[in-house]
């Protein structure tokens, strides 16, 4: 799983990543979100700045791996 603003430092390693996944037939999950702030740092930073761009995402891709807890 990977996550990043579109304004972080560099996207070019996260999608090389995404495409040896993709041929090597592994699960993979990315997701690229719009700018975060003002600059690459605060897109750097997404997971703290922006949880409302990622949240749900994340969860909808674990739903399936963790079965549910104790009632």
């Amino acid at each position: 799983m990977r996550l990043q603003a579109r304004n972080d430092f560099d996207l070019g390693s996260t999608e090389a990543l995404e495409e040896l996944l993709r041929a090597a037939g592994k699960p993979h999950f990315r997701l690229l979100t719009p700018p975060v702030g003002e600059g690459e740092m605060d897109g750097h930073r997404l997971i703290v700045l922006a949880p409302q761009e990622w949240r749900a995402a994340v969860l909808a891709f674990f739903a399936p791996l963790c079965p549910p807890g104790p009632a």
